[in-house]
């Protein structure tokens, strides 16, 4: 399947995909309605791409201005087709690649004190994301105006654990977009 980057730096690249059925790139079309709703929260931006596969997530946001990538996956054939990616795009200086399953990005993540302005999450949709939001919470990795985004079935709504917040969601076909931030203390 092809992946192209819609829009930035890198707009109509093509990336590359990890072969067999294991992976789900996001769709064309939810990927630029991410990005048309995360308008203005990229340029500069730390970014998070757990569950990463090809990295589109994460390299779309490259493209559009963010300063630095963490591209996470267990699966060996999606890490080896990250960094194939990112030389791909001469973005290795803007990238670090992971192979490591969820829990064990996070607790490297957090124990490194890393904070990150924008979290993909696109786990099988068929997985429970409350202890991956959970985890993030726990490990200090949202900073305080960053946004996770979540991509799940629309049969599946997520538990969101305090103290995040869901801010919004979109529904695009038999995917749901759910836009969570840190909860904000009352002044």
């Amino acid at each position: 399947m092809a992946v192209r980057i819609l829009g930035g730096t890198h707009r109509s690249r093509v990336l590359k995909t990890p072969a067999g059925q294991d992976t789900r790139p996001t769709r064309s079309l939810v990927r630029e309605a991410i990005f048309n709703i995360l308008q203005g929260e990229v340029e500069g931006a730390h970014v998070l791409d757990l569950f990463a596969g090809s990295g589109a997530m994460g390299f779309e946001a490259v493209s559009r201005g963010a300063r630095h990538a963490v591209f996470c996956d267990s699966a060996a054939a999606a890490v080896r087709t990250v960094k194939e990616n990112a030389r791909l795009l001469k973005a290795e200086a803007k990238t670090t690649v992971l192979h490591h399953n969820w829990a064990q990005a996070l607790a490297q993540l957090g124990a490194r004190q890393q904070e990150f302005h924008l979290i993909f999450l696109d786990p099988p949709y068929k997985m429970e994301t409350e202890p991956i939001l959970s985890g993030i919470a726990q490990a200090g990795l949202l900073a305080v105006d960053g946004w996770i985004v979540l991509e799940q079935s629309t049969d599946q709504a997520p538990h969101i654990p305090q103290p995040l917040t869901l801010d919004k969601t979109r529904r695009y076909g038999q995917t749901s977009l759910y836009f969570i931030t840190k909860g904000r203390e009352e002044a």
